[in-house]
């Protein structure tokens, strides 16, 4: 008995619109833009089928990058991609070669004082770890010494020492090391 295989295609009415803007002669180009506001992937979502409802038009949104590679029939102009995105309730601009955009400026701005946290972080974490692992360094009475650091942690771990790379991930920081503590 022969199985014979059949492969089976669905093309969406965007791809559809692609192939006929090219079949017809109309030509096609791409766009870079820099998409802030974004934080999750419904987020990356709702831009991608916004863009998607301008026919002919095939986006590529990247979250960490904060970017979107945008393939757009010529008759389009990039006001209007722009404008599509900004009406999803995101800020767009067109990505320039050769200059820093505003999202890299921002993050290399965001991520510069984390140098001197993890610093801080290990400086107060080797004393511990000598303590725990080693007994040459135990000293009478060392485990009630932990004990007293780890409250005088919980009041400045949840201010201090988490990593506020946004508003949310700072709540949610402070929220999960105030129940860690308290444990």
């Amino acid at each position: 008995m022969g199985n014979s295989t059949q492969t089976a295609s669905t093309t969406t009415e965007n791809e559809r619109s692609l192939f006929d803007s090219s079949a017809n002669g109309g030509q096609t180009r791409i766009i870079h833009l820099d998409v802030q506001g974004m934080t999750c992937a419904s987020c990356v979502g709702r831009v991608e089928r916004k863009l998607r409802k301008i026919p002919g038009v095939d986006p590529a949104v990247n979250l960490p990058l904060e970017s979107a590679r945008v393939i757009v029939p010529a008759d389009i102009t990039d006001e209007q991609i722009i404008e599509t995105v900004n009406n999803a309730g995101y800020t767009a601009s067109l990505k320039t070669k050769g200059h820093k955009t505003e999202s890299e400026e921002t993050t290399n701005a965001r991520s510069g004082g984390l140098g001197w946290r993890i610093v801080v972080a290990l400086l107060l974490s080797v004393p511990i770890f000598l303590i725990s692992m080693f007994p040459t360094f135990q000293f009478p009475h060392w485990a009630g010494c932990l004990r007293l650091s780890r409250c005088r942690l919980r009041s400045i771990a949840p201010s201090r020492f988490t990593a506020p790379l946004s508003r949310t991930h700072a709540t949610s920081a402070a929220r999960w090391t105030r129940w860690f503590l308290s444990a």
